[in-house]
């Protein structure tokens, strides 16, 4: 059977122009930009939640240290987990990446001669084998503690704490005073 001109010509027309696809391309293309910074609002928000999940975590099991031995732990290294802690805190908050970049640091200066330095609290720490710290997010939460500034409060920039990262206050002055 022999096909006429028209049938033959309606078979090959079934398919997509490239200006159709180009266009369609372009939809998508701005439809993605648009979503982008939405989708980065989001994960911001998860990273900062996550970072005061971890500030929650670490301070309840400093002070249930604290009431069942009468002290703090004593001071440790950025990224290591202060064994006083084990069973109570899991070890993974110490030894990986915060959600801000940097790792924890535990620092315990309650006994330090100078009445400046006396402080306990963890720290944000750069460190090589971790992400540098997102100091925007470094900000957005410290609005979320209901903070002024880095100036004051308990999450606060402390200059003579790893040359001004910012720490978590956990206690202030001797456990004597």
């Amino acid at each position: 059977m022999i096909q006429s001109r028209t049938a033959i010509s309606q078979n090959s027309a079934k398919g997509f122009t490239l200006l159709e696809i180009i266009v369609a391309v372009m939809i998508i293309g701005v439809l993605a930009t648009l979503a982008f910074p939405g989708f980065r609002k989001v994960r911001d928000a998860s990273r900062i939640s996550a970072v005061l999940n971890d500030i929650r975590i670490i301070e309840y099991a400093l002070e249930n240290f604290s009431l069942e031995n009468g002290y703090l732990p004593p001071d440790t290294q950025p990224g290591v987990f202060p064994d006083e802690l084990d069973g109570i805190l899991p070890r993974s908050v110490f030894e990986t990446p915060t959600q801000l970049g940097g790792v924890w640091d535990w620092d315990n200066h309650l006994n330090d001669p100078d009445p400046d330095s006396r402080i306990a609290g963890v720290t944000l720490v750069e460190v090589d084998h971790a992400p540098a710290i997102r100091e925007n997010l470094v900000l957005k939460v410290e609005q979320k503690m209901g903070n002024r500034g880095l100036n004051e409060g308990r999450f606060r920039q402390i200059p003579q704490f790893h040359w001004g990262y910012i720490t978590y206050v956990v206690e202030e002055g001797t456990l004597s005073d």
